[in-house]
């Protein structure tokens, strides 16, 4: 591939990634565009490859790019073994990912402010001529 092919693939990219949102939708890297990702959303609607058409216009691209989420390389890799929900296409750090971080922070807020009532009861049968104290491992002084 010449220098110049290889520019207009970088400047296509940068394109679209700033279309795109900007960074990852899922957790909002944009520190390098090389680790940004379109990860087409149903691939059975995938045309080509973003990351390596070559000889498409810049309207092709972005037809195509409509298909697709963009994510970092580790949250794309995440999505693919399916331990993370795919974004839908055309999401954006700000529409999904930004709610999603919202609901996980309000969820471990809700479980640390749960009372001690709602935790489950230690079941303690204490036998024989043992103090209930002994048997949580508690000295008494005798």
């Amino acid at each position: 591939m010449g220098e110049a092919v290889t520019r207009r693939l970088q400047k296509v990219k940068r394109i679209l990634v700033e279309e795109a949102g900007g960074g990852c939708a899922v957790c909002a890297y944009k520190r390098s565009v090389v680790n940004l990702h379109f990860h087409h959303v149903d691939p059975s609607r995938k045309s080509f490859g973003i990351s390596v058409a070559l000889g498409k216009s810049l309207a092709a691209y972005r037809e195509e790019a409509k298909k697709c989420v963009l994510v970092c390389a580790n949250c794309h890799g995440e999505i693919e073994a399916r331990l993370i929900p795919s974004p839908p296409a055309g999401a954006t750090f700000a529409s999904y990912g930004a709610n999603r971080l919202l609901e996980a922070k309000v969820l471990r807020q809700l479980r640390r402010a749960e009372p001690e009532d709602s935790l489950p009861a230690l079941d303690l049968e204490v036998t024989g001529p043992i103090s209930q104290h002994a048997a949580l491992g508690m000295a008494t002084s005798g």
